[in-house]
């Protein structure tokens, strides 16, 4: 098989190395390019095991990464970032040391939605300093009906909000800095 070069266009190895599948030009190291390109790993022993293993092992500084792109275009990648404590990190920009992380699980289990530094078993940080519902909880399909839990970006309270017919009304706050609960009122 050492001189195996190119079968009826359908696999190719290029003189660099590459392996294309249906790929006349590949500029990876594997590239599959088919109608639909589906990727079935099995394992047929008993105690044997399927799984992917993404390894980089000349640098510790290098990521490994799972990357999601439509058209060419990175949208969406889950990796560990070796540059910040070996996180698992989901990015919208495609690269899983990027700056727009949504999601982080650290080394020791603790997950951050919006933050990468999580302080607790779970940590949601608002997108921007003018949003007040962090978590929104709703019976389903049905998003016209819910439950929003955050806090106040001006005082730091936490606020319950209750969602009818879309439109989203403050049922009750504790105050930060004194305790008081206060129900149907805003302050």
């Amino acid at each position: 098989m050492a001189n195996l070069s190119n079968i009826d266009n359908k696999f190719l190895v290029t003189t660099g190395g590459n392996i294309g599948i249906g790929d006349t030009g590949p500029t990876r190291s594997l590239s599959i390019l088919r109608s639909e390109a589906v990727v079935n790993i099995k394992s047929s022993g008993v105690s044997g095991h399927s799984m992917i293993i993404l390894d980089h092992a000349s640098s510790a500084n290098n990521y490994s990464q799972v990357r999601f792109s439509n058209a060419g275009s990175a949208k969406f990648a889950i990796g560990i970032d070796p540059q910040d404590s070996y996180k698992l990190k989901i990015v919208n920009d495609g690269n899983a040391t990027g700056a727009n992380t949504r999601m982080t699980i650290t080394t020791g289990g603790d997950v951050g939605i919006g933050t990468t530094s999580p302080g607790s078993k779970l940590e949601i940080a608002a997108a921007n300093a003018n949003q007040l519902g962090m978590l929104r909880v709703t019976p389903g399909a049905a998003t016209a009906y819910g439950l929003d839990i955050g806090l106040d970006p001006t005082t730091g309270d936490p606020v319950f909000s209750r969602i009818v017919s879309n439109v989203v009304s403050e049922s009750f706050r504790i105050q930060r800095s004194t305790g008081n609960v206060g129900i149907g009122v805003t302050s």
